[in-house]
């Protein structure tokens, strides 16, 4: 692959990842109108994916996927300079992507062993993360020693066994983080249409697993000739790379688009036999219903009068100030939680975010 091909690869999938990921905020602050941790990752791990993307191009203007020793001095000392930066910039960006999902899972799913398990994953990746940009960014010493091989001995880490370390546990979280909500799925109390949606968005994260396993295939030709033809190799790789880091990220944003999806297309993921929430009889009271579009009863909606919910019992929901518009007191909050979540599972939190 040539140094213009690792360009092109790096820079569509960076722009996909920045549309999604421009799509994912817009979808949490505006239309469900909660930002958590996951999505402050997320951000994070976009501006590295634009980072690397951005050596990359500066790699190829540079001799990226040409032979080394046509090149001039210079060129070799920017290209190996901005392969260090993308090497550092890389191990922080997977770091970030996979605590994305992490934290996703934490605020849709509940259970102890699940809460435990992502933890203990957490911790893991952020560990590792941050052991391997240290190892890549003092992995010489002197340091000079990284962009100018012509410069007095110095002492480096084993690449290579670097390389298949990093690639290696890259590649197993990655798989564990894929398989882990599948089983989760069954459990959950949602419409057909809906949980076919959600699997079908989990699933997706098997390009990620083959994302990593490629790369691998094309670090390990990579590795091989880095002593004397690092430029002419490395295209592959840095393709892999980056498209590594973004399929991460297109899959950590799609969960999060439903809300926006049915806005643009109502009734896409809801089940035909099921109604949307909200609406009015013809009475003037308001018909409720779940996330789920399931019907639970009527409010009335008369100022100035109490709310009665009726249907599957009634339940007192504080009153109707000027206009019809419920008052937010404390009771009518934690009546109202209760009659709209048809179930503790998702948990309350998570339908909040995801709009299930």
């Amino acid at each position: 692959m040539a140094g213009v091909g690792a360009v092109a690869c790096s820079l569509t999938f960076t722009i996909l990842s920045v549309l999604l990921g421009g799509l994912r905020f817009f979808t949490r602050a505006y239309i469900v109108g909660a930002l958590l941790i996951d999505d402050l990752l997320l951000g994070f791990a976009i501006l590295a994916s634009i980072a690397l993307t951005t050596l990359i191009v500066f790699q190829s203007s540079n001799g990226l996927g040409e032979h080394m020793e046509l090149l001039p001095i210079d060129e070799i000392y920017n290209f190996l300079k901005a392969l260090w930066g993308s090497t550092i910039v890389y191990s922080i960006a997977m770091m970030l992507t996979q605590n994305v999902f992490l934290f996703q899972y934490r605020n849709f799913f509940q259970g102890l062993w699940l809460r435990r398990t992502t933890a203990a994953m957490v911790v893991l990746v952020t560990l590792f993360g941050i052991a391997s940009t240290l190892s890549l960014a003092f992995q010489c010493v002197p340091m000079r020693y990284i962009w100018d091989p012509l410069s007095p001995e110095a002492r480096c880490i084993n690449y290579q066994v670097f390389w298949y370390i990093s690639a290696g546990f890259n590649t197993l979280t990655a798989i564990v983080i894929w398989i882990l909500p599948i089983p989760l799925i069954k459990g959950l109390h949602l419409p057909k249409r809906q949980k076919h949606w959600l699997v079908m968005v989990f699933a997706l994260g098997v390009f990620t697993c083959l994302a990593s396993g490629l790369r691998i295939r094309a670090l390990n030709l990579g590795v091989k000739h880095s002593e004397f033809d690092t430029s002419y190799f490395y295209p592959e790789v840095a393709a892999w790379s980056s498209l590594e880091i973004n399929v991460g990220i297109i899959c950590a944003c799609l969960p999060t688009l439903k809300p926006i999806v049915d806005k643009m297309f109502p009734g896409l993921l809801h089940d035909p036999a099921r109604r949307p929430m909200g609406g009015s009889s013809a009475n003037g009271n308001r018909n409720i219903y779940d996330r789920d579009g399931m019907y639970m009863g009527t409010m009335g909606s008369r100022a100035g009068r109490n709310v009665g919910v009726g249907g599957g019992g009634s339940v007192g929901a504080g009153q109707y100030k000027g206009g019809g518009s419920l008052g937010k007191t404390k009771t009518a909050e934690t009546d109202l939680e209760s009659l709209t979540t048809s179930s503790s599972w998702p948990p309350a939190k998570a339908r909040a975010v995801l709009d299930f």
